[in-house]
């Protein structure tokens, strides 16, 4: 099928990438025979989540982020010059470090007490990546997700949390 249009090619690659999800949500479980399956009947599976949730996990405080927390999650972040939807790189995130990490800090603070993402660091763009062979078939584009350089740092704060409780 020739492509032209990129309504068209955005059209199919959507077509496309429902039907992965579909085949994935659709697949019969019971056919799979692999060596790490483990075959669990319901009373085993039962008594292990009754004993899993009797005792009582101690309260997950919402730490507060520190200027210090921040820059040590800015400063590995791969200096891209791809930006999300913000336009902002992890190249100029990383140089700014130093001036940005007290208002970032404040922000991020704000969020973790609140317990509430701000719906701009939600935006993403997704732009069709070609992988190799025919152009012009969908199962050769992959889809790639540009988030903000900002919600790649909250995303890092957030993950530590949970890691540390």
């Amino acid at each position: 099928m020739n492509i032209n249009s990129l309504q068209n090619i955005a059209a199919v690659l959507n077509d496309f990438i429902l039907t992965i999800a579909d085949n994935i949500a659709n697949k019969d479980i019971s056919n799979i025979t692999d060596n790490n399956t483990i075959n669990i009947n319901s009373d085993t599976f039962t008594h292990f989540m009754s004993q899993a949730f009797t005792t009582k996990y101690p309260y997950m405080n919402s730490q507060l982020t520190t200027t210090k927390e921040i820059e040590n999650i800015i400063k590995p972040l791969k200096s891209k010059n791809s930006q999300g939807c913000d336009e902002i790189s992890t190249k100029i995130v990383n140089i700014s470090s130093p001036f940005i990490s007290l208002p970032l800090n404040y922000i991020c603070s704000k969020t973790v007490c609140i317990g509430m993402l701000s719906d701009r660091l939600k935006y993403l763009i997704i732009k069709p990546l070609y992988k190799k062979g025919n152009k012009h078939d969908a199962s050769n584009i992959r889809s790639v997700s540009l988030l903000t350089s900002f919600s790649k740092i909250f995303e890092k704060i957030m993950q530590s949390r949970p890691m540390d409780h």
